[in-house]
């Protein structure tokens, strides 16, 4: 049987951290040496322009964080709605032969040969303008 100390034990650096943030707080404050006279390379202080840069990047890593969990989010939602929608089909094998009768690979190449060239096609141009561009720079 294992006890659970976690919770005491947590609580008590925290207990410890607070106590020593208001020790610290409270008392005459550390020495301190300026190392620099300008602001603008100072460590202690920061400038309006200096502010207003550190509010754009954690505005922006904020916002791209929120953006790629709404992404997948819905990937999940869209995932999920797939494998519902699937659950509920009847179950019908899938035979791994290139004959075009049945619910096998043939039957799908040939249902959407069009589409399937057509994407070939196009990854092939995409990766060659992406050699064409890598070898040029």
């Amino acid at each position: 049987m294992r006890s659970n100390t976690t919770m005491p034990v947590a609580g008590a650096i925290f207990l410890a951290l607070l106590i020593g943030g208001y020790v610290v707080a409270a008392g005459p404050g550390l020495p301190t040496v300026e190392q620099v006279t300008n602001p603008e390379g100072s460590v202690i202080s920061a400038t309006d322009s200096q502010l207003g840069l550190l509010a754009l990047i954690v505005i922006g890593v904020l916002f791209g964080m929120i953006v790629m969990g709404a992404g997948m989010a819905g990937l999940v939602w869209f995932l999920s709605q797939g494998v519902t929608t699937v659950g509920h089909q009847s179950d019908n094998p899938f035979n791994f032969s290139l004959r075009p009768e049945g619910n096998s690979i043939g039957t799908l190449i040939q249902q959407n040969s069009m589409k399937i060239i057509v994407t070939l096609g196009a990854l092939l141009i995409i990766a060659f303008i992406l050699v064409a561009l890598l070898t040029l720079t």
